[in-house]
């Protein structure tokens, strides 16, 4: 089996990447529009080369217990 893998998670809102002048490369931000983005992430693309995550939208996470996509 697959060992874990332990990152740091920063608890954002729709107005960080503006904030601080963050393109993305790939997906979209944030949005108060879709509620379950509360339980999404943004991730950096060396987390990605890091991972070899090609298509990093289809990982999934668990956070204390929950599965998160």
């Amino acid at each position: 089996a697959d060992s874990p893998y332990y990152f740091h998670v920063v608890d954002v809102d729709d107005e960080f990447l503006k904030t601080f002048d963050i393109k993305l490369i790939k997906g979209r931000n944030f949005s108060q529009e879709f509620p379950a983005d509360k339980n999404g992430y943004l991730i950096n693309e060396t987390l990605a080369k890091t991972m070899s995550w090609n298509e990093p939208s289809s990982v999934w996470f668990i956070q204390s217990g929950v599965f998160f996509h």
